[in-house]
């Protein structure tokens, strides 16, 4: 039996006929020579001062490394045929990035995302000698591309939106992205909307900051169960079905099939959740179908994260 999803898998890949008028330049879309130089991207190595800057934003410190779970972390798919979209996690450690890009993957899937992201490449080279305190690890210092593939996606984002911008996110300028134990932390470290000013005295006003819109895909957290954290409806709601769920120190996501599940309350009455979990091992599609009489989707869903969380 054909699941759900596979479905979706198979839907994606479409062979198009060309017609015996069209040209080959026509159907390949040749850019002509005048064009070409357009789509080059300037790049540069990757010099010593930046690497100490990436190393203190990841870690806090530049004497810090990677861990080895970060290292042997790459993108591979799940094996099971019903999980054929599923990123897997070999070590605890990038769940958080894992599950951000799981979610990328899904939106793709299921709702179409014509956003594409260009490769990066690299050399292997040794682009600078490390000098001072700075402990070199093979990786930052070679960076151009590699084996990595995680933690070189996590270097693109970071210079992509820039190492400056970055930290402007945080609340408390000594944050970093990697907390202890090579756990994932968040550069918005609030996950309610907007900001919030608090009155810390003498006049002064210390503010937090949070989400400013709504975002494509969304977060749970069990933190916001036990009070810890208030999520706020920015990220409940989000415009696609799909949401990473924060069980303490993992990430793993929770997502629905139908786009209108957010915008049509009938279709809120009845509807089908899936869950995956890259580092479960998980061997089968998990499949929850929700029914209800009245409009209470995130009540719903805050209960149902508490339910695959204890499982």
């Amino acid at each position: 039996k054909t699941s759900t999803k596979e479905r979706v898998l198979r839907d994606t890949l479409e062979l198009v006929d060309v017609s015996d008028e069209e040209t080959v330049e026509e159907t390949y879309k040749i850019p002509d020579s005048s064009t070409l130089h357009v789509l080059q991207v300037l790049s540069k190595p990757i010099d010593f001062f930046l690497a100490r800057d990436l190393k203190i934003l990841l870690f806090g410190s530049s004497l810090s490394c990677f861990s080895e779970e970060w290292k042997i972390q790459s993108f591979t798919f799940n094996n099971n045929p019903p999980l054929k979209y599923g990123i897997v996690q070999k070590k605890g450690g990038p769940c958080g990035v894992l599950a951000a890009v799981q979610a990328c993957v899904l939106r793709h899937l299921i709702f179409g995302d014509s956003d594409r992201n260009s490769d990066t490449r690299s050399s292997g080279m040794q682009q600078f000698t490390p000098a001072g305190k700075y402990k070199a690890d093979g990786i930052l210092e070679t960076f151009e591309a590699g084996p990595y593939g995680c933690i070189l996606l996590t270097l693109s984002v970071i210079l992509s939106r820039s190492v400056d911008q970055v930290r402007e996110d945080f609340d408390v300028t000594t944050n970093r992205l990697i907390g202890i134990h090579g756990y994932c932390s968040q550069a918005v470290s609030n996950v309610f909307n907007d900001v919030m000013e608090l009155d810390s005295g003498n006049g002064n006003i210390v503010v937090l900051k949070g989400i400013g819109g709504r975002s494509d895909v969304g977060l749970l957290s069990l933190f916001e169960h036990y009070d810890v954290c208030q999520v706020g409806c920015y990220l409940k709601t989000p415009k696609f079905p799909i949401w990473l769920v924060c069980s303490e120190s993992h990430f793993s996501i929770l997502f629905c099939l139908r786009k209108d599940l957010l915008g049509d309350w009938k279709t809120e009455r009845r509807f089908d959740l899936y869950y995956y979990d890259g580092l479960a091992n998980q061997q089968e599609e998990i499949r929850l179908t929700i029914g209800m009489e009245t409009n209470v989707f995130q009540d719903t869903v805050k209960l149902l994260v508490l339910w695959v969380l204890g499982r």
